[in-house]
């Protein structure tokens, strides 16, 4: 699934092209005890917390569990969650993981339906799968914009390009 998406993928790839659709999730009434032994046991830091029509009520992150206290994901959960849409851009799902220093946002749809996830690791494979590469000189970059002029030669066209494995 994702190796497929990334080779297609481009600064202008939308959201729903490369984020993670079988999400797990939380509902309000799991006991806290259990989510924490999910995250630890998937290596995850945080879930999103969907109701019984999985719409998005929140999320529920490592820093809820080390600093909150609860018996249950519904007295711990962060309510309510920056989201993005399957449409939304990647640069602009980056600006607001970065901006607003998290590590995942819920893929919403309609009236708040979760149908996947983008995190910062999502992004790390589209970079590590893509370089703007300049046309007169050959030099990579990474980012979701190509630069303004090639540092190396002046060059000002790019084009995005999958380095070959090893590169």
């Amino acid at each position: 699934m994702r190796g497929s998406a990334l080779s297609s993928a481009t600064p202008e790839t939308k959201v729903g092209e490369i984020m993670t659709k079988n999400v797990l999730t939380a509902k309000p009434d799991t006991p806290v005890v259990e989510i924490v032994q999910l995250m630890a046991k998937q290596h995850i830091t945080g879930l999103p917390v969907v109701d019984e029509e999985n719409r998005l009520l929140g999320v529920v992150s490592e820093s809820d569990i080390i600093g909150k206290a609860g018996d249950t994901v519904a007295d711990i959960m962060t309510h309510g969650s920056w989201t993005v849409t399957e449409e939304t851009r990647l640069g602009e799902a980056a600006e607001i993981l970065l901006r607003r220093r998290i590590r995942r946002l819920p893929v919403v749809r309609g009236e708040n339906e979760l149908v996947g996830l983008v995190s910062r690791s999502d992004l790390i494979n589209f970079f590590a799968n893509h370089v703007w590469t300049c046309s007169w000189c050959g030099k990579g970059y990474r980012g979701f914009f190509a630069p303004s002029a090639c540092s190396n030669c002046g060059g000002e066209t790019f084009t995005i390009k999958v380095p070959e494995a090893g590169g």
